[in-house]
């Protein structure tokens, strides 16, 4: 039987509405967290499902961190299985105590793995919490399926040296159909705690290391260095502890005298080295739509300009060259390339390499060389847990694992340290100090083992 216009079309306006009520449907499973843990894998760090997170009904779910968790604490979804262009809008409820938390659309691969979105600033989705007044507040995060995303779910961190307790409920992802398939998360299985460490019996070294206290992104703060670089300085300085400071190049450019005159005084105390940490330590897109660090996927040329111009700006307002480099991170491909190990190889001045990673082959030609010499990295023996987030406990670890080794290069960012960071930054130089470590700049160490 054929239909009336008008009814067949209200019959497709129907249809229509159907769809759109369909589109508009939550498909997370256990969105208020009613069944406790349910579809969600919680638990890593401080996260759990509590009655006092509650927003509506009985329970909701709170992430919390005291500064102790290098990798943030982190409660994630269920996955559901996505297109590439479906629009999604993500909303839930929050209330904190500190901005230091984030949640996220998080895209992952066919093999579960987290992939970035070359076109969404730091590759996810995401916003982080504006409030810390205690108080609940309704958040949004909306995205477009990049073609790179087999599946898209739910995140929630915080970060690494905040200190905060966030509490989350009523979540809904709409823009999804309700066949969405969904693939639930295995349990989070906690991993086993260390054994406490046994401070009175630590084993011994036969001889006290070398310690290179790698200080990363120096940079001017309006017309001097931030002022946490001054407390690592007096501090260190106190100890008779010798540091070193990773500048930017761009730095000097348009220097003030303050800034320039508090650099050359560190240079000339001759308790510290001043490192190339790179131009600008930006990362930049390429044609493949992946983003590289600063020494990563450029040419010759272009690395080599970065170095050039730093030179000439330290010889013109400093009065001395570098003769030290470690290239800037940022993103986890590589901080390095062929192309660099030319240009430090090429350049008059370097003579020694603080090396992000340990020994590899073309470090390894490139010390056979001659010209350079490589201080490379310990996996696991390092001031900072996390960037940015020194752990006393972490480090001494580390260094007890590792009683041979003749020196370490431990890399540290003073600007992320607050109080709480710098405390366990000093714990671990006095711990060094009464294993009577000797504490060296990079150019004199990488003479005296040349010479060896």
């Amino acid at each position: 039987m054929l239909l009336h216009p008008l009814r067949l079309a209200a019959v497709l306006l129907g249809l229509a509405v159907f769809s759109l009520r369909a589109q508009d449907t939550n498909v997370l499973p256990n969105p208020g967290f009613e069944e406790e843990t349910a579809a969600w894998q919680v638990g890593e760090g401080d996260s759990l499902v509590t009655a006092d997170a509650a927003r509506t009904g009985k329970f909701g779910l709170r992430i919390s961190n005291d500064r102790t968790k290098a990798r943030g604490c982190n409660a994630s979804s269920a996955t559901f299985v996505v297109k590439a262009g479906q629009e999604i809008t993500l909303t839930f409820w929050a209330r904190s105590d500190s901005t230091g938390a984030g949640v996220y659309l998080m895209y992952v691969s066919d093999k579960g793995r987290m992939v970035n979105d070359p076109g969404t600033k730091g590759g996810l989705p995401m916003t982080g919490l504006k409030y810390d007044d205690k108080e609940w507040h309704e958040y949004t995060v909306k995205a477009t399926v990049p073609a790179i995303a087999y599946g898209v779910r739910i995140w929630a961190h915080t970060f690494s040296s905040a200190q905060c307790v966030v509490d989350l409920d009523d979540f809904q992802i709409t823009g999804l159909p309700q066949d969405t398939e969904v693939i639930l998360p295995k349990p989070y299985v906690a991993p086993a705690k260390p054994k406490p460490i046994d401070f009175a019996n630590l084993p011994q070294r036969q001889t006290p290391p070398a310690i290179i206290i790698k200080l990363d992104d120096l940079d001017m703060r309006g017309k001097r260095e931030h002022p946490r670089w001054d407390k690592v300085v007096d501090y260190l300085d106190s100890r008779q502890v010798k540091g070193t400071m990773g500048m930017l190049g761009s730095s000097l450019a348009d220097a003030s005298p303050e800034y320039i005159q508090w650099i050359k005084a560190r240079h000339d105390s001759g308790n510290w080295e001043i490192w190339f940490h790179g131009w600008d330590h930006k990362t930049h897109t390429e044609a493949d739509g992946k983003t590289y660090n600063e020494f990563n996927h450029r040419s010759f040329a272009e690395q080599k300009k970065r170095l050039d111009d730093t030179q000439a700006l330290c010889l013109e307002k400093l009065g001395f060259p570098l003769t030290c480099f470690g290239p800037p991170g940022g993103v986890g491909n590589g901080s390095q390339s062929v192309e660099t190990h030319q240009v430090m190889i090429a350049d008059p001045h370097m003579v020694a390499w603080l090396y992000p990673q340990p020994l590899d082959g073309i470090g390894k030609q490139t010390v056979q060389q001659g010209k350079v010499t490589i201080l490379d990295r310990v996996w696991g023996t390092n001031l900072e847990g996390s960037v940015g987030a020194p752990d006393f406990e972490a480090f001494v670890r580390g260094y007890i694992k590792n009683l041979d080794r003749p020196y370490f290069v431990l890399q540290g960012h003073p600007v992320m340290w607050d109080d709480y960071r710098f405390a366990q930054f000093t714990k671990i130089i006095d711990f060094l100090v009464v294993q009577k470590a000797e504490f060296v700049l990079p150019t004199g160490y990488a003479a005296t083992l040349k010479a060896q």
